[in-house]
């Protein structure tokens, strides 16, 4: 038995919008990806005086926060100074010091930023100028996370690139589902016109 044309046309549609949901997923998992080992962080109760993160991976041109996450602990990052340091391989890359007022995120203070000008494997040293009383700051953490921007346009992009997967999986399905119920009313009808024939 060979197919009509609509159901061809329905069978090439339900594929074609099942490869682009696909895509849209694909690409939604690779935007989110942009993110993955964010934020990095550091407990400053290990470290009075100074501290540095672990190696991590930045994107070149975006921003990226250094932020002292509290916790309910009280600092004032104008009375302890912190000084900051970004190195790629023990280069320089960018530094400055919390008496700039570098403003919030959330409950979190944010002490500086930075904008690498390409991807690589970058670290980031804090000195505090005045120790911090690690009995007082015990809770609060130092992390590097992407801007607020940066992540308010990750998410909705991806949220965008989901929301067309979902909508090409749904009429992908549709049209299979049409497709499919098509073959089978052909069946149908020429299993009845063939019994018929038999009976005449």
């Amino acid at each position: 038995m060979r197919m009509t044309w609509w159901n061809r046309i329905g069978l090439l549609f339900a594929v074609g919008f099942f490869i682009a949901a696909g895509y849209f997923y694909r690409e939604a998992i690779r935007t989110r990806d942009r993110f993955a080992g964010m934020p990095v962080r550091i407990p400053l109760s290990h470290a009075p005086v100074g501290a540095e993160t672990p190696e991590f991976v930045a994107k070149g041109g975006r921003y990226y926060d250094i932020e002292i996450r509290q916790h309910g602990a009280v600092f004032e990052p104008r009375e302890n100074k912190v000084l900051w340091v970004v190195s790629e391989q023990g280069h320089l890359v960018a530094n400055g010091d919390s008496t700039r007022d570098q403003g919030r995120d959330g409950d979190d203070l944010v002490v500086g930023s930075f904008r690498p000008e390409h991807d690589g494997h970058y670290k980031v040293r804090v000195t505090f100028r005045n120790p911090v009383d690690t009995s007082i700051e015990s809770a609060s953490e130092l992390i590097v996370i992407p801007d607020v921007g940066e992540r308010d346009d990750v998410g909705m992009g991806a949220g965008i690139l989901e929301f067309a997967a979902g909508v090409c999986g749904f009429v992908g399905l549709t049209a299979l589902t049409f497709a499919v119920t098509g073959i089978i009313t052909q069946r149908k009808v020429v299993r009845q016109e063939a019994s018929a024939v038999n009976r005449g």
